[in-house]
């Protein structure tokens, strides 16, 4: 599959109560795979409160700080990025917006952090969760999400 694309598949990004409250009956990954990694252990611990990169990145933008947490969208060869501090001005949800054509629904839940974004049918959308310094680094002409 050497040179294939993959499909982004819409995931939702939750806390485990509230999983657990939707999925009682699923199951989880255990943490004995096998492997010798220690998954008690965060290895991005602290990442986010240092000024410092782990590796350098090409197309950098100073329109927000390197480590704003974001959510992007990838629609029709189009980008788009929501930050999470311009989410967090808004008061009336959801917000609507559009990417090529394609009419969003944005949801942001403020206590775990969360974003959803689905089309006009409701239908969940792959967003994608980074830090602003690696969404700019794939998708240097994004476009920005303001709150006005």
């Amino acid at each position: 599959m050497k040179g294939s694309t993959l499909s982004l598949i819409a995931a939702d990004y939750v806390n485990w109560q509230d999983w657990k409250n939707a999925h009682p009956d699923g199951l989880v990954l255990d943490t004995m795979t096998g492997h010798s990694r220690d998954y008690s252990r965060d290895p991005y611990a602290g990442y986010e409160n240092v000024a410092t990169l782990y590796f350098e990145v090409a197309n950098r933008d100073q329109r927000f700080h390197e480590k704003e947490p974001v959510v992007g969208l990838t629609v029709a060869g189009e980008a788009r990025v929501w930050p999470l501090s311009e989410l967090e001005k808004v008061r009336n949800w959801p917000v609507h917006d559009s990417l090529a054509g394609t009419e969003l629904r944005i949801n942001y839940r403020a206590s775990d952090r969360s974003v959803t974004i689905t089309d006009a049918k409701g239908i969940q959308l792959p967003a994608v969760p980074a830090y602003w310094f690696a969404w700019v680094a794939f998708y240097p002409e994004t476009q920005v999400f303001l709150f006005e």
